[in-house]
């Protein structure tokens, strides 16, 4: 099994800075079968609103047959955890 972004979307917010805070934004908005879809901020240190934010969805498929593929059950759980 391997995953394969299917698309992305990354709007440019801010310029983007040389130093991160430690609490850029990661979550996954939807765990579906085979799919995910993750939202991403990234935030200049001390300042409250997002420099990027983007949206991306990832699809798991079966290398062999290039058919989607489920989740395996630990990293579903692992996702979930992710959601908002």
């Amino acid at each position: 099994m391997s995953a394969t972004p299917e698309r992305h979307h990354y709007p440019h917010v801010h310029p983007l800075p040389t130093r991160w805070q430690d609490n850029d934004g990661l979550r996954a908005v939807r765990v579906a079968g085979s799919s995910v879809e993750y939202q991403l901020a990234l935030f200049k240190v001390g300042e409250a609103q997002p420099c990027a934010a983007g949206r991306m969805v990832q699809v798991f498929v079966e290398r062999a047959t290039g058919q989607p593929a489920s989740l395996p059950t630990a990293l579903q759980g692992a996702l979930v955890a992710l959601q908002g």
